[in-house]
This record gives structure tokens, sequence and C-alpha cells, in this order.
């Protein structure tokens, strides 16, 4: 699996599925207390199948909850929220994906819905956080999904 930076300047197509190409990306991670971006290069658009990470909070006493956007080049908006708090001093390991209902799975390790979204050439898939501390750390960031190529 090849590591992109946050902006990709080239596509993996790892397979064929029902007319889009599956890809999967390794975001690097972020700076600590900045949220994780994947950039949609500007001759496809991207069909999000699941977005799996990782988030360990610092020593700060706060509440932080977590989401995954999707910001189209002139609007933005969420995608999905953890819809209960990570505390200070925790490591849990994030798992969204789409069709399943609710949220599932135990407090470390939680899987949560995704709805049905296309991102845009040129938009971008953000994991963040409301409340993140400036030590908070995002890692193991891993988008897959469907690469639908512009005709």
């Amino acid at each position: 699996m090849k590591v992109f930076n946050s902006v990709f300047d080239s596509l993996q197509p790892q397979g064929q599925w029902q007319g889009g190409k599956f890809v999967t990306y390794t975001v690097v991670a972020p700076a600590v207390g900045q949220s994780a971006r994947l950039v949609v290069p500007d001759w496809f658009a991207l069909e999000v199948m699941t977005v799996r990470f990782s988030l360990v909070t610092s020593a700060a006493v706060a509440n932080r909850f977590v989401a995954v956007t999707y910001q189209q080049p002139l609007t933005a908006g969420i995608a999905s929220t953890v819809p209960t708090a990570q505390v200070a001093t925790t490591t849990i390991d994030y798992n969204f994906a789409r069709d399943f209902g609710g949220v599932v799975g135990t407090v470390q390790s939680p899987s949560i819905q995704l709805p049905f979204t296309m991102v845009p050439p040129g938009g971008v898939v953000v994991v963040t956080a409301v409340n993140i501390d400036v030590a908070d750390q995002f890692s193991g960031v891993f988008i897959t999904g469907l690469a639908w190529p512009l005709a």
C-alpha cells in the first residue's frame, strides 16, 4: 500500500467494482492538534465507503466529539459524528462505514454509519474533532472508496 501526502497526485486503482475503481488511501498523520485531510484529485469523484483511524487524546480535560466531514469546493457539511465523547488520556480506534444501521462495536472501537456521499473532484474528506486539544493526535487514517472517473 502506498502512503500519500494529504494532496494526492496519483490514483492507485486496486480493482473494479460496479463501475468505479476500488481505492484505499493511507493518509499521512497530521501534526498534533490538527485534523487529517484527503483532497480528492481533479480527475475523479470519490464515493467514500470506509474511514478508519485512531485518536489519542492528551491529558487536557475536555470532551472531544469525533466526526468525518466532507467539504466540497464551495460548501462544507458534517457527514457523520460520534454520539459520545472521547475524554482525556484515552485512545480509541474509530471505524466509519456505509450500509449498516446506527452505532455498534465497543467503547474502544466503535463503528459509526456513514451516509452515501459522492465527494467531487477537489473536495476534501476531513477527520476532525470538536474541542480537539493542541496535543491530541490522529493516526492510522485509512480511507477506502470507489473512484468514479470523469467522463
